[in-house]
C-alpha cells in the first residue's frame, strides 16, 4: 500500500510540475523545440528510467532503429531538477524529461512519453568530453494516463513494443527497398503509389530519401512519418517483396524479377 501511494504523490508532482514550473536558472534550455505550456499527454504512457554516475548538462534521444533523434536537451550549467515537455517538430510528439539529484554525486533521469519506441541515450557530463551511450534501456509501461493516475497501477518491463500493433510510435518508419531488376515505375507501383495513397498518413509523410539506380534495378530508402507499427506500414506495399528484415522502426525488403520463360525452340523440316 506504501508503494502504491508513493507512486501516485510522484506522479502527481509530475503533472503539477509539467503544467507549472518553468526550467530552473540552472538548467537553461537549448532547444527551441521545448515547451512547458502544452497539455498534458492523454493515453498509456512508456517510461524509460536512468541513474547517471554524475550530474548530466546534455542528453539526446534517439531512436535506436533508424538512428532517428526524437529530442535533445542540454544546459548551461549542472541540472539539479527539470522538468520539461519537448516536441520533435513535424510529429508533434512530445517527451516528459526529468532529471533529479539521486543524492550519491548522481543524477535519475526519466523520460516519459505515450511512444513506445526503444531508445539510445547520449548523455554529456559536465567536464567530460567524452559521451555516454546508453543502449536500449528497459521501457516500463503505466497502462494509464496522467488523469487517471488514481486507478493506475505500473506493469512490468515491455520487452518487444514493436510485435503489439495497438501501440503507437514517434518519428518516422524506415523502409530500404532493393529490386534486382526493377526500374523507377516499378518502384513507383509497388511503394510509392500505395503508400502515399494509404488513409492511415498524409502523402506527405512519404518521403523518398534516397534512390539509386543500380546496373541491374534500384536501391531506395523511404520514410513514413506515422505512428502505427512497422506492420501496417509493410502491408500497404505491392508486388509480393521479400521481407529481409524487420526489426523497430526499419523494414528491408527486396523485390525478384523472374525472367519469362524462353520461347519454344522450332525446328524446320528439309
Amino acid at each position: 500500500m506504501n508503494g502504491r501511494f508513493s507512486i501516485l504523490i510522484l506522479f502527481a508532482y509530475l503533472v503539477i510540475a509539467a503544467v507549472l514550473i518553468s526550467t530552473p536558472a540552472g538548467a537553461q534550455e537549448n532547444n527551441t523545440g521545448a515547451n512547458t505550456s502544452v497539455a498534458v499527454p492523454s493515453g498509456p504512457l512508456y517510461q524509460v528510467s536512468y541513474k547517471a554516475a554524475q550530474p548530466v548538462i546534455g542528453l539526446t534521444a534517439g531512436e535506436y532503429s533508424t538512428g532517428e533523434i526524437l529530442f535533445s536537451w542540454s544546459s548551461s550549467g549542472n541540472a539539479s531538477s527539470a522538468v520539461t515537455y519537448y516536441a520533435d517538430g513535424a510529429a508533434g510528439s512530445r517527451f516528459l524529461l526529468m532529471i533529479k539529484d539521486s543524492g550519491d554525486g548522481g543524477q535519475f533521469i526519466s523520460i516519459t512519453s505515450r511512444f513506445a519506441n526503444l531508445l539510445r541515450l547520449k548523455i554529456n557530463y559536465a567536464g567530460l568530453a567524452a559521451s555516454e551511450i546508453v543502449a536500449d534501456p528497459p521501457i516500463v509501461l503505466f497502462n494509464c494516463s496522467l488523469d487517471a493516475m488514481a486507478s493506475c497501477t505500473p506493469g512490468g518491463s515491455l520487452p518487444a513494443p514493436y510485435q503489439d500493433c495497438s501501440r503507437i510510435f514517434a518519428g518516422y518508419a524506415e523502409l530500404v527497398v532493393t529490386h534486382a531488376g526493377g526500374t523507377m515505375k516499378d518502384f513507383e507501383q509497388n511503394v510509392l503509389q500505395p503508400l502515399k495513397s494509404s488513409p492511415d498518413w498524409d502523402a506527405a509523410d512519404v518521403y523518398t530519401f534516397v534512390f539509386r539506380k543500380l546496373d541491374k534495378g534500384y536501391y531506395a530508402e523511404v520514410r513514413v512519418t506515422t505512428a502505427v507499427c512497422l506492420q501496417a506500414v509493410a502491408q500497404k506495399l505491392q508486388g509480393n517483396p521479400d521481407i529481409l528484415s524487420a526489426k523497430g522502426r526499419q523494414l528491408i525488403v527486396n523485390y525478384k524479377t523472374i525472367a519469362p520463360p524462353p520461347p519454344p525452340v522450332t525446328f524446320k523440316e528439309d
